[in-house]
């Protein structure tokens, strides 16, 4: 039944020629896959705070020196990219403009940590090239998610 409501025409028209635009089939997967991209996140930060000394014992040397040393605003930063992005894929199924302001917040918070990865620890150096392809796909996916939402607000998909 549900799929029925998306596969409606693109455009109805209501009275006095107001015109509703349904966006495609492929606005409803890049937001679910945008929500469940955003909720691994959340289940990392969780899992991240949450790990007891034992559990650290089984990281990595390198990967317990990175995530001793962080800042706490590089946590803060971490937190914000998440859970705005959460919000922001949320938002955008319900087709909210708001989606938009989520995601920038979320962007921020992923410039953010990066920017320390990158470039105020020796990241780099302890981690290798191949531990910062994950690092550099989320940057890529978060301005491809903020862009996706503008592309969908001009369209008239998100109002």
């Amino acid at each position: 039944m549900i799929f029925l409501y998306f596969r409606t025409n693109q455009t109805t028209t209501n009275t006095m020629n107001n015109v509703k635009i349904y966006p495609q089939n492929w606005f409803w997967v890049i937001g679910v896959l945008a929500l469940i991209w955003n909720l691994i996140g959340v289940m990392a930060f969780i899992g991240e705070l949450l790990l007891d000394p034992e559990q650290l014992e089984y990281l990595r040397e390198k990967e317990l020196n990175s995530y001793e040393n962080r800042p706490v605003w590089v946590i803060i930063a971490y937190a914000l990219a998440v859970f705005a992005g959460t919000l922001g894929a949320i938002t955008l199924l319900l087709r909210k403009k708001i989606a938009k302001i989520f995601f920038i917040l979320s962007l921020i918070g992923i410039l953010a940590q990066q920017f320390f990865i990158f470039f105020l620890s020796d990241s780099l150096n302890r981690l290798g090239l191949e531990d910062l392809v994950l690092p550099i796909a989320v940057i890529v996916i978060g301005f491809l998610l903020f862009w996706y939402t503008k592309y969908c607000i001009s369209k008239g998909w998100v109002n």
